[in-house]
């Protein structure tokens, strides 16, 4: 956030458009973040926005992700295009039991085609992979919770665990994904567990509330 770590990659004549960072694109496993350093009459100007590539894997059967980068493409078939997937839901808490919403990439009318920053997903992965995005890191994120359950993303690279969560929330349950313990793969988390960048979380909460996570 305060930009310190950063090096320079490369250095591109007056009125380059675009750059491509030879092998830090699908297939790499790291993450990278970027900003762009203008040197115009002999002063420096920084860009605003910081921009990044985040990777993760993702194991073949249900996985429960979230999109930590703002999308310039919001289209589901573009967010999850480097992993393969048969189905892909999601949950709006506003909307109660009637708040589940799918895609399919085989039908031709979907009642879910874009993402939702907020949102957590089930994806139903059917080959073990990379999940990459690339996009613009944001500043801050705004969820808003609905009194019960509500299926949300964790779109921050910074360090919460569910303590903080609590405190923040007022939560009393937090679940994460696991694939070993059928039928719901859920496992319930606390305390000092940290909250994992990419990762999607069903917290229950008996206040609504704004969440706002930098």
């Amino acid at each position: 956030r305060d930009r310190q770590g950063y090096e320079v990659i490369v250095e591109l004549p007056k009125g380059t458009s675009y750059y491509v960072h030879p092998f830090a694109g699908h297939g790499d496993g790291q993450n990278h973040f970027y900003y762009v350093q203008a040197n115009g009459t002999g002063t420096w100007a920084e860009s605003e926005l910081q921009v990044g590539k985040f990777v993760r894997v993702v194991s073949s059967g249900p996985q429960l992700v979230s999109i930590p980068l703002e999308q310039q493409d919001g289209s589901l078939s573009a967010v999850f295009a480097t992993i393969g997937h048969e189905r892909i839901w999601t949950y709006n808490a506003s909307l109660g039991n009637y708040g589940w919403t799918s895609y399919v990439a085989e039908k031709p009318y979907q009642n879910l085609d874009l993402y939702y920053t907020e949102r957590g997903y089930w994806v139903n992965v059917t080959t073990t992979g990379w999940f990459t995005i690339a996009g613009r890191v944001p500043e801050s994120t705004t969820l808003h919770l609905y009194p019960g359950w509500n299926l949300i993303s964790f779109p921050s690279f910074e360090m919460y665990d569910v303590t903080r969560v609590v405190a923040e929330t007022g939560a009393t349950r937090v679940e994460v994904c696991d694939q070993m313990n059928p039928p719901y793969h859920l496992m319930e988390i606390a305390g000092a567990a940290t909250l994992v960048t990419g990762e999607a979380y069903w917290i229950y909460v008996s206040v609504g509330a704004n969440w706002i996570v930098t």
